[in-house]
């Protein structure tokens, strides 16, 4: 179903939930995602300060990195349209981290030169 992701320093007051993860995923790409996770977890852009008038959103993000670790195909939606703003922010917050490229193990388990994160809810207040 969905599973919980606790952020571990910037974003105490704030959780994420994975909307999908009934994949099977490799060794390798478990790894990479997890890697992914805790940078979008320490991100400043994404700071519980910044959604105190947001709390009770539900922002749904996904994104595909290159095998040169740009982000393309960003998606990022509110499930309300009074979260809009809220949205705006995360996706601003997320299109300037820096991720590393897919590793060619990762590479070799998606069989293709790029890596979909799934999709994510970004849950602003949720413990």
């Amino acid at each position: 179903m969905h599973r919980l992701l606790t952020a571990l320093m910037v974003l105490a007051s704030c959780a994420f939930a994975t909307a999908s993860d009934s994949h099977t995923r490799g060794r390798a790409t478990e790894a990479y995602y997890q890697r992914l996770s805790d940078i979008i977890d320490s991100t400043a852009g994404l700071a519980p300060e910044k959604f105190t008038a947001y709390l009770g959103a539900s922002i749904h993000f996904s994104f595909r990195i290159d095998a040169a670790g740009r982000i393309s195909r960003l998606r990022v939606f509110a499930e309300r349209a009074s979260d809009r703003p809220a949205a705006q922010v995360v996706a601003q917050a997320i299109r300037v981290l820096n991720f590393p490229p897919p590793p060619p193990q990762v590479i070799a388990e998606q069989g293709h030169p790029w890596y979909d994160f799934p999709e994510l809810v970004f849950l602003p207040g949720a413990d």
